[in-house]
């Protein structure tokens, strides 16, 4: 692979090795993260050597402070490198890095810029800010990171808040400029704000017609319903990002619930961090007023929970077209019953739903045939039929 690499006609930064056997991926499962079935292996990134000339400073949405190295022009991996992110000052004083440092420069799988060492260091050492270069508050020091003592009130962090919020309920048309703009102006100072946006807002902005001001308006309007997770990953709150918001959602189905959780029981139920379980619990809490503001706009879709029911317990997947109901309606019937959808064929999935045409032909797609070959495994698994699935829950179908 490594020989082949310069002659492709585009650039690779890896590859990735899989089990060649359906049945075997089923059977060897996913973690949250990845499947087990498969790795990746990325290539040594092409390097180089060039010259450290200055060191700025860019503000994240938590506050934190994080230097960029701005190097001589070099060009790896057909693309010319100018900044370098150097992550955090704990990362900058490891290096040992100064001002005019010669340094060693990696494009890691051919991608992500990063200074790996410096060859030769100068007398010209590099300062970090004693004041946040946007608010211009004093900074300090926790752990490796820098900080502006002022986050909730810095400009740049406030924008930051706003642009993740935007980003994560896929809100389109609204760019870094454009949120610069409302906010300098007063009409969106929180992330809630934008719900209470009017047309004539938009046009006492720069370069806003009608035509886009509507649009901007319909934008906001199509994003007022929310999944659970969507929603608390929106928030940005440190830590509570895409996988925790994920775990959270599924175990306690409803906003309230997850808003009385404690430090305690994220640690033992889900073997989070004690750090970050304090970070989550407490990022609520301050969060909790503008929740029950956004409340007031969006409908969080949750999921009632269900003690009980005839399907309690258990877990289906439908694959084929259905009959008598979409695919949807099908799930909602085993919510409501107590039961759980799955996503894919696993030794977990109780119960291999067929729709009806299909299970008639014995047409057996990939699905079929890797729960067939679960249960030559001696999986529990049970393939069976639409009008069995209804049966189960006692449901007359000839009334869809």
């Amino acid at each position: 692979f490594l020989a082949m690499r310069s002659e492709i006609d585009y650039e690779i930064d890896g590859i990735v090795f899989c089990v060649n056997d359906i049945s075997e991926q089923t059977r060897m499962g996913a973690s949250a993260h990845h499947p087990r079935w498969a790795i990746a292996f990325k290539f040594q990134g092409e390097s180089g050597i060039t010259t450290l000339r200055d060191v700025e400073w860019s503000v994240s949405r938590n506050g934190v402070l994080t230097p960029i190295g701005i190097v001589d022009p070099i060009k790896l991996s057909g693309a010319t490198i100018r900044r370098i992110t150097l992550h955090n000052l704990g990362l900058l004083q490891k290096l040992g890095a100064s001002y005019n440092a010669s340094v060693a420069v990696m494009r890691r799988g051919g991608v992500i810029p990063h200074i790996e060492a410096v060859i030769q260091k100068t007398d010209q050492a590099i300062q970090f800010p004693q004041y946040c270069p946007s608010c211009h508050s004093p900074t300090r020091i926790v752990d490796d990171f820098l900080i502006c003592t002022n986050s909730k009130g810095c400009r740049k962090t406030k924008l930051g808040e706003l642009e993740h919020f935007l980003k994560v309920l896929e809100i389109d048309g609204f760019g870094p400029k454009l949120i610069e703009q409302l906010y300098d102006n007063g009409f969106v100072e929180e992330i809630d704000d934008f719900f209470e946006l009017k047309k004539e807002d938009l046009l006492n902005l720069e370069r806003i017609g009608e035509k886009l001001a509507d649009k901007l308006i319909a934008h906001i309007q199509a994003k007022k319903s929310i999944p659970l997770a969507r929603f608390l990953r929106a928030l940005g709150i440190p830590e509570l990002a895409k996988h925790v918001s994920e775990i959270l959602s599924k175990q306690y189905k409803n906003l309230d619930r997850i808003m009385r959780i404690s430090e305690e029981e994220l640690v033992q139920n889900f073997s989070i961090g004690e750090k970050i379980a304090a970070q989550v619990v407490d990022g609520l809490q301050e969060k909790k007023e503008i929740i029950q503001r956004l409340r007031k706009h969006i409908h969080i879709q949750e999921k009632t929970e269900i003690s009980s029911g005839k399907l309690s317990g258990l877990s289906f997947l439908f694959t084929g077209k259905l009959a008598h109901m979409g695919r949807n309606e099908a799930q909602k019937l085993v919510e409501q019953q107590g039961g759980e959808n799955s996503s894919g064929v696993t030794r977990e999935l109780d119960y291999l739903v067929i729709g009806s045409e299909g299970y008639k032909n014995q047409a057996k797609g990939k699905k079929w045939l890797a729960a067939e070959a679960l249960i030559q495994k001696g999986s529990p698994l049970k393939i069976i039929s639409e009008e069995e699935f209804f049966q189960m829950i006692d449901h007359d179908e000839n009334k869809d």
